[in-house]
């Protein structure tokens, strides 16, 4: 090596390492000095990773975000093999919001209550107060986590927080709207809170006469001049399209960042590409002859996967046939939110932009683009996302750091941990603090500096499913390596457990599972064994995709025991009785039978019928980071014949 080379790496860690400057912020702990530099994260939506191609043609249209490739990609360290380790929106934010722990960890298991939701996750151990902790200044423009508009509560001097106008803790800004609004019409919150608890915001628009004097208030003191007037000129009857106000939003906090006396972390967490998609008038002509029927699309031979994947094949020739997707062809929903992309590409452009043109940003700041999970198209004859193929799983995921040398990196990451992790190490925190609290992300920053960084052997993957959608896509566990992938169903077929196994390197298209290959039976053993070991807890064993246990029949002894798998044993069982679930039969056990800790469903039925028993299991760890068990719940369905 060079000794040029040698004093480049040299730099570059330097400046990775967080020793751009020194500051002594407001209301930062005493003695500390910070250092690191402005981290400026753009989180999509259900955006997959060949939308932003890397290192391998895209059948997707070309140069869908020439201004993301020019001005991030170009200047960056690309990451092309990224993972979400649970690829649903809550799932996935909650575990990068929570500082890099999995969804066993955090309990955010699924987008809504009572697998997933705002509710589940710990707000006051999060990024945001372990960044406050390390001397940066906070603010998330865009998305938070699903449900967080049901979130109320109690701030610091006692005065209660009600439903839709809750700011999580260590937020200095915080405009946020409710999940899947409305692309032009859409209610959203304006506040800041403490490190140390939650604070109340303003509800626009229903709260616009209150700006102006929340403005004057000492509560505001963290929103800058530039994002007050922002605010107050927007007409609340006739707001932006969404991304034009996420991008303005973002762009008035930025003309004023260079004059903060701390290091920032603005996170712009973007509605586009999520369905359904609407594209900006000047977009929706693009695309026009566009059609997907690229990788597995359509794939004609399904006897290989397991049996809801067959059955499931009604629903890919019902959307080409009429049914669509959101009230659309398949081809038109995925031309919108490639479309939907293009308005993305623009607030890259304008924010990069903003960032470059400051000389006080300019070689101080690094920039992340990344997904929240990636979305089938119809491969394997499958739509969305929770899906554990690898269409769903990969997202884009680039780093532009000052002095980082452009490159792509082909290792494995897992992006809701790892991106956390690298984030808290540019901020300072040591890795010794990291490991202390039990965290689950490596950090990426060794690559930023151009050395080797550490290496990811397996991936972890697992969706918990809750509901209606249940029956229609199981939960499942997955593990994942370099060469191969190993799937395990949450339930029991005909034909026995339902898993696949694949051969990556001969088959990266997942079209051939090899479970029952007896050449791979070694690999299969081995990786089931280690999957066993990670994997989060979950209630398997039941006799079908939508969770219908046995049924019984009036006068006759009855008994089903369930079995807990993943998680720490021992397990406990007992039913959950929050009024949350709403299914088609009577919620609760059949009279007669009892469920006791165990799982064990037993007793003499009395009266016929279906009844949904909402059965949750809980076990024996301790999570690093809410202090509780995991635990998570599952609707099965009894029916007793007379």
């Amino acid at each position: 090596m060079s000794n040029v080379r040698v004093r480049l790496l040299l730099v570059v860690s330097v400046f990775v390492l967080g020793s751009l400057g020194h500051s002594q912020p407001k209301g930062a702990p005493r003695g500390l000095t910070v250092q690191g530099p402005n981290i400026v994260l753009i989180l999509s939506d259900d955006q997959r990773w060949d939308t932003v191609p890397i290192d391998e043609a895209s059948p997707l249209p070309a140069n869908l975000m020439p201004s993301l490739d020019r001005l991030v990609v170009q200047q960056g360290v690309s990451f092309s093999r990224a993972f979400v380790t649970n690829p649903v929106c809550c799932a996935m934010r909650a575990s990068f919001l929570a500082g890099g722990y999995s969804s066993s960890n955090t309990g955010v298991i699924g987008n809504r209550w009572p697998n997933g939701g705002a509710r589940r996750f710990q707000d006051a151990r999060s990024l945001a107060t372990l960044l406050k902790q390390q001397g940066y200044r906070t603010a998330l423009v865009g998305k938070y986590l699903n449900e967080w508009e049901s979130l109320d509560g109690v701030s610091r001097n006692g005065q209660y927080i009600p439903r839709g106008k809750y700011v999580p803790p260590g937020w200095d800004v915080f405009i946020s709207k409710p999940n899947l609004g409305d692309w032009y019409r859409y209610p959203f919150v304006v506040g800041t809170s403490k490190s140390y608890g939650p604070a109340e915001g303003l509800l626009m628009p229903n709260e616009r006469q209150r700006l102006v004097e929340y403005f004057a208030s000492s509560a505001s003191a963290s929103l800058t001049q530039a994002l007050k007037g922002f605010l107050l000129s927007l007409d609340m009857a006739n707001l932006p399209y969404v991304t034009d106000f996420e991008k303005d939003a973002s762009l008035a906090y930025l003309s004023e960042a260079s004059r903060f006396e701390a290091p920032f972390f603005l996170m712009i967490a973007a509605e586009a590409c999520h369905g359904p998609a609407v594209p900006e008038p000047e977009d929706q002509g693009l695309y026009s002859d566009f059609s997907y029927q690229a990788r597995a699309w359509g794939e004609a031979d399904l006897s290989d996967k397991p049996e809801h994947v067959q059955a499931l094949s009604w629903e890919f020739d019902n959307a080409y046939q009429g049914g669509g997707l959101f009230g659309q062809h398949p081809d038109e929903f995925l031309r919108d939110q490639l479309r939907s992309l293009r308005s993305l590409d623009r607030l890259v452009e304008e924010v990069v932009g903003a960032i470059d043109a400051d000389p006080g940003l300019r070689d101080r700041t690094v920039v992340i683009f990344a997904s929240d999970n990636g979305l089938l198209f119809g491969e394997h004859r499958l739509f969305g996302k929770q899906i554990p193929y690898e269409e769903s799983l990969r997202v884009p995921l680039v780093i532009r750091a000052p002095g980082a040398q452009p490159q792509v990196v082909a290792e494995n990451v897992a992006v809701d941990l790892d991106l956390a992790a690298t984030v808290l190490d540019l901020a300072g925190m040591p890795q010794a603090e990291r490991d202390g609290r039990g965290m689950d992300g490596i950090s990426l920053q060794p690559y930023l500096a151009g050395a080797v960084g550490p290496i990811r052997e397996e991936l972890v993957l697992q969706t918990y499913r809750f509901g209606i959608v249940r029956a229609l896509r199981p939960s499942w566990a997955a593990l994942r390596t370099s060469t191969h992938k190993l799937i395990d169903y949450d339930y029991i077929g005909q034909s026995g457990p339902q898993e696949e196994l694949y051969d990556l390197i001969a088959d990266p298209l997942e079209l051939a599972s090899v479970h029952a290959d007896p050449a791979y039976q070694t690999v299969r053993d081995a990786m089931a064994q280690r999957l066993q070991s990670l994997r989060g807890v979950v209630i398997e064993d039941i006799d079908d995709a939508q969770g219908a246990l046995p049924n019984g029949r009036v006068g006759q002894p009855y008994e089903y025991a369930l079995r807990g798998v993943g998680g720490t044993a021992p397990h406990a069982f007992d039913l959950l009785h929050d009024g949350s679930f709403h299914g088609t039969c009577p919620v609760g056990l059949p009279p007669g039978l009892s469920l006791d800790a165990q799982g064990r469903v037993a007793g003499t039925p009395l009266e016929p019928g279906c009844w949904e028993v909402v059965v949750r299991i809980v076990d024996s760890s301790v999570s690093p980071q809410h202090g509780g068990p995991q635990w998570c719940v599952a609707p099965l369905q009894i029916v007793i014949d007379p």
